[in-house]
């Protein structure tokens, strides 16, 4: 865990992208939990999908239909792989990775399509980010998909059929998969504001966009007083070097103004 994230005051209050602290303060979510609450903090769909799976008393880890459910989406959202499996965590994840590619992977192996280049070469194992190209041929995908909950489910996806011995998805709460499925449909759907452009930082030293998605290119020592900057204005940057951030899926006038004078300020350089 990073420490800047200590540097956020208490939240009393999330929604959309805007998070709430005791004191009355307000800030846009740039870092999104890592992409996971891309849609969102708290939104509509999931919050309805959730209740009525809860007052099934669908809460504890059981079979369930959503595995079958998530799989005819993850078809839908990454037709080059054939077999996907749910995991607990990374940890258990990585563990089925390194049993389909026969060799040991830890999690520094994942490459981020986002903060690695050609110059990397083809990896084994790499995220997915909505909107983001996979590099070339990667045989293991984790998809980073846009549930923020706590003990959120990792799904890994293999380019191949593995071998029939290969172990099932761990089961997992139907609670859990039913969040997953609902948010993956809405990220079927997810569209970028009036305001949006691809060049909204092109011109902003020290930054790099690509898609929603901001990275920094200045050296990393600045980045904490960068990360506070924001901060103290109403902006929570990613608080892991080099990001990424996340621009928001809406947002005012006055805020896109106020952002982006804040990314062409700083750092400056």
């Amino acid at each position: 865990m990073s420490e800047l994230l200590h540097a956020i005051p208490p939240i009393k209050r999330a929604r959309a992208y805007y998070l709430y602290d005791f004191k009355g303060g307000r800030y846009l979510d740039l870092y999104q939990q890592n992409g996971r609450a891309l849609l969102g903090h708290r939104p509509p769909g999931l919050t309805r999908v959730l209740k009525q799976v809860v007052s099934k008393g669908l809460i504890t880890d059981l079979p369930c239909l959503y595995e079958k459910r998530l799989e005819k989406l993850l078809q839908k959202l990454l037709p080059q792989y054939k077999t996907f499996r749910v995991a607990t965590c990374l940890h258990k994840a990585l563990e089925l990775a390194a049993r389909y590619l026969k060799k040991n992977i830890t999690s520094d192996m994942i490459q981020d399509p986002l903060t690695h280049g050609p110059a990397d070469g083809k990896p084994a194992i790499a995220y997915w980010r909505p909107f983001c190209d996979i590099p070339q041929k990667t045989e293991v995908i984790v998809p980073l998909l846009p549930l923020a909950v706590s003990g959120a489910p990792v799904v890994v996806c293999f380019r191949r059929k593995p071998p029939t011995d290969f172990p099932p998805s761990e089961i997992i709460s139907p609670l859990l998969l039913a969040g997953l499925v609902r948010c993956g449909y809405d990220l079927l759907q997810y569209g970028t504001g009036e305001w949006y452009n691809n060049e909204l930082l092109k011109h902003a030293p020290g930054w790099k966009q690509r898609g929603i998605y901001i990275t920094a290119e200045f050296k990393q020592k600045l980045y904490d007083k960068i990360f506070l900057a924001f901060l103290k204005q109403g902006f929570v940057l990613s608080p892991f070097y080099p990001g990424p951030s996340i621009l928001p899926g809406e947002l005012s006038d006055g805020e896109l103004k106020k952002m982006l004078k804040l990314f062409h300020e700083i750092p400056g350089e």
